[in-house]
Order: C-alpha cells, then structure tokens, then sequence
C-alpha cells in the first residue's frame, strides 16, 4: 500500500493482519425474454420428432402460427408509422434445424426451405405445419427449429426420441 503524504511518499507493507478487500459483486444479468419462440405475433413450435426407422433421419414437425394481429398505425401528418406483428415473408422461408447434445451445447443444424402459403404470407391463414426430414449427428439429444437465419424466432427444444 503507498500512501502519499504531501510531496514525500511513505510504502507501508502490511503482514498478514491486513485486510484484503472483497471483489465487488458481479451484476445480476437482466432477465431472458419470456419466450424466444413467440416474436412479433409470430409462434415457433415442434409438435413432435419421431425416427421413421434405425439410422440417423429424423422427421420434425414444425409448426407456425400467427399469435397476434397485425397492425399499421400511421399518424395523420403520413409522416411517421408504427407497425406491430409484422413480418415480411416470402413464399420461400429457410426453417434451421438445430441439433443439441445432451449437455445443451449445439452441435450441428441443417437449413430446410420450406414454401409459405400465400394465405399464411397475407395472414389469412393463422397456422402452417411442415415436415421437415434431417440427417441428425449420433450424439443428438433433443433439436429446436428457427424461423429464418437472423429473426430471433426459435421453438423450445424438444427430445429426440
């Protein structure tokens, strides 16, 4: 410890009887988000994973479901809007299949495209289900699936049977 004391300057060493001090706590991390598979009005979710025989193909059934109602505000100037449960969908939409370990580390993913209906693309339609059939790695536990690369939108994971 050096203490200063004017223009001299004094080195105090402390045995062991001096205090050390305590590291100050880490922050609390904020919260996660309710639920990454419901974003923007839009649910991700798996109703089942089956294995259509030995070997390593594996059938997930991916659903998607428009959870809220889109909606456009725009202010009477038509200067500025506000849109919520929007999404800009395309007829072709990648589906991510993410493959987990029993630990939960992510071992692998295989991208399947899958085509929107033009009922589901207007929201018409509330609800699309699809199967998607991977080649899974030997050590999968349990996969989730992603709408799209970048969207946020991802199911629960679900065990692999």
């Amino acid at each position: 410890m050096t203490i200063r004391l004017g223009a001299s300057v004094m080195l105090v060493v402390c045995a062991a009887g001096c205090p050390t001090p305590t590291p100050a706590p880490k922050p609390t991390p904020p919260p996660l988000p309710t639920t990454a598979s419901e974003r923007a009005g839009l649910r991700a979710s798996v109703s089942s994973v089956g294995r259509p025989g030995p070997g390593t193909i594996v059938n997930v059934s991916f659903v998607l479901e428009r959870a809220g109602v889109p909606k456009l505000e725009i202010d009477a100037s038509l200067t500025s809007f506000k849109a919520t449960n929007v999404w800009i969908l395309s007829p072709r939409e990648p589906a991510v299949v993410r493959f987990w370990d029993a630990k939960g580390d992510l071992i692998d993913e295989a991208v399947v495209w899958i085509g929107l209906e033009p009922s589901f693309i207007d929201a018409s339609s509330k609800r699309q289900e699809y199967t998607l059939t991977v080649t899974a790695p030997p050590s999968l536990a349990s996969v989730s699936v992603a709408f799209g690369h970048f969207s946020g939108l991802e199911s629960e994971r679900w065990v692999v049977p």
